[in-house]
């Protein structure tokens, strides 16, 4: 899918809040039918940046490799952490983990009270959000709620969030969410798809500070509806160090699998991103030299110390 960016510049890749794309082809097909296929495929596609990440262990995805390649396309990989449901489907999660994030995750479910909410909610908590850290959604946002919405109805999205216990003297419970997630599954795997969480304001003296295990005691909860579901647990992408050592370190996932990750940039795509940097590297010149001029004029127009 092709989408502009806030310059006004095409970039294409996988659809909309899809972290793992096709392409889907026969499996049918003879290898010279394969090639033939994805070169038609690829040729289409118009001179601009392009992105996609798809499955490493589809039969034919040699065939994808080549054919990405020949197309000017560099490969890469992602990394993919996994856990497999148990037999009887009653595994306790949390009993994997060290003392320390045991204790922790134990210590958020006594705090929080996790329950599900429906599209609006999530995607209305989700744009505050990202307002809050000053970032704008890279995509559209009533396209997603729309895909939550339908999934809950389908039964293969499920969203829950985190929100601190109100006071027992209250009836209603008026705090705010400190995190949530949307999962999606199908007939083998169990997706974490979207998350987000609200950030602490430190002008906000009326509102408790977000816990900071709330997104871990979701993943938990996710990872135990997916046992109950005798489904697949699929982290659907690890693209930051943080996330590696969330679900390698502090979970403890250890089932790993890769993705594969083509990427496309036409040269005036490079230019113009060479371009950026240097205006990006000239303006923290110009701002740290301004910096150092101010700091000059400060001191110089102190009064001297007495001896």
């Amino acid at each position: 899918m092709v989408l502009r960016n806030r310059l006004g510049f095409r970039r294409g890749g996988n659809l909309p809040a899809c972290h793992l794309g096709g392409p889907a082809l026969a499996e049918s097909l003879s290898p010279k039918r394969l090639a033939e296929v994805l070169d038609d495929l690829l040729e289409q596609l118009p001179n601009i940046p392009f992105q996609f990440t798809v499955s490493a262990h589809m039969s034919y995805a040699p065939y994808v490799r080549e054919a990405f390649k020949k197309a000017g396309f560099k490969h890469f990989t992602q990394a993919n952490y996994l856990r497999q449901p148990t037999a009887s489907r009653t595994s306790n999660i949390v009993g994997g983990l060290s003392h320390k994030r045991r204790a922790h995750i134990n210590s958020a479910d006594r705090r929080l009270e996790v329950r599900e909410i429906n599209a609006e909610e999530f995607i209305s908590f989700y744009s505050a959000n990202l307002e809050a850290s000053g970032r704008a959604p890279y995509l559209s946002l009533d396209i997603v709620q729309e895909f939550i919405a339908k999934g809950i109805f389908r039964g293969q999205v499920r969203v829950i969030a985190a929100q601190q216990k109100m006071d027992k003297t209250e009836s209603v419970n008026h705090l705010p969410y400190d995190a949530a997630v949307a999962c999606a599954w199908d007939e083998e795997r169990y997706y974490y798809w979207l998350s987000t969480r609200r950030h602490a304001d430190r002008g906000d003296f009326h509102r408790p500070r977000p816990h900071p295990d709330a997104i871990k005691l979701l993943i938990v909860k996710a990872m135990s509806h997916a046992e109950q579901l005798g489904l697949t647990f699929d982290a659907d992408g690890v693209t930051t160090p943080g996330t590696l050592h969330l679900y390698k370190d502090v979970l403890r996932l250890h089932e790993e699998e890769t993705r594969d990750v083509f990427a496309r940039v036409p040269f005036f795509a490079k230019l113009f991103n060479r371009i950026k940097s240097c205006v990006q590297i000239g303006l923290s010149i110009t701002h740290a030299m301004f910096r150092s001029a101010s700091s000059g004029d400060a001191r110089a127009g102190s009064p001297r110390s007495r001896g």
